[in-house]
């Protein structure tokens, strides 16, 4: 079964997705969320067991910056006032309260809402560390992934979304995931001129995109 090829892991979720895509599924069918749901949380969807109240008593949130400062001084180095959390490699920041780490992302959307995001939060702007109100919205696995801005470095060449290099052709070709489909949008001289065409179709096919 494609599934159990899997390793369930803190990045298999979203390989999940695309793998029930590939396979003539989609991000909406009952059975395929369900079991996705049922997994084992990982470091997005993760929400917590302490209360709203603790938060609050603990925590302040400014709606405006997005920053978490903390209202009372704690055991350690953690004085009141102080702001709350770290900030990871990958931008994210992650918040501990009573011992459990949070994700701030999360954790503004349940302090403001009173309640836990449904689905996966969207930082709008790309800015992981960016938790202002203004720039978080709750948003399906599909549309999240739709709002990616940044381009991974690959052994062909290149760095930029949506551009990639062919061997063989000795261009740089586009192409986009829609709907499960893959459409080819063209061949490029440059991969800037490839990037740049793939930006223009993302804006048109995916709704998650906010370039």
């Amino acid at each position: 079964m494609v599934l159990e090829s899997w390793r369930v892991n803190t990045e298999s979720c979203t390989r999940f997705l695309w793998c029930c895509r590939t396979i003539g599924g989609t991000e909406n069918d009952g059975n395929q969320f369900r079991f996705l749901t049922n997994l084992r949380k990982d470091r997005i969807m993760a929400n917590q067991n302490f209360t709203l109240g603790r938060v609050h008593e603990l925590l302040n949130y400014d709606k405006q910056s997005g920053i978490f400062t903390w209202k009372k001084s704690l055991r350690g180095p953690i004085k009141a006032g102080d702001q709350a959390g770290y900030k990871r490699s990958d931008g994210y920041i992650r918040i501990k309260i009573d011992g459990s780490g949070v994700w701030a992302h999360r954790l503004a959307w349940f302090y403001v809402h009173g309640s836990w995001p449904t689905n996966f939060i969207d930082h709008i702007n790309g800015d992981t560390s960016d938790n202002r109100l203004c720039n978080i919205r709750d948003v399906s696995p599909n549309v999240n992934s739709q709002n990616e801005r940044v381009g991974r470095k690959r052994k062909n060449g290149g760095t930029l979304i949506g551009a990639h290099w062919s061997i063989v052709w000795k261009r740089w070709k586009s192409s986009i995931r829609t709907d499960g489909v893959t459409k080819h949008i063209g061949w490029f001289d440059t991969e800037e001129q490839a990037h740049a065409a793939y930006i223009s179709a993302k804006r048109l096919f995916h709704e998650g995109c906010t370039i």
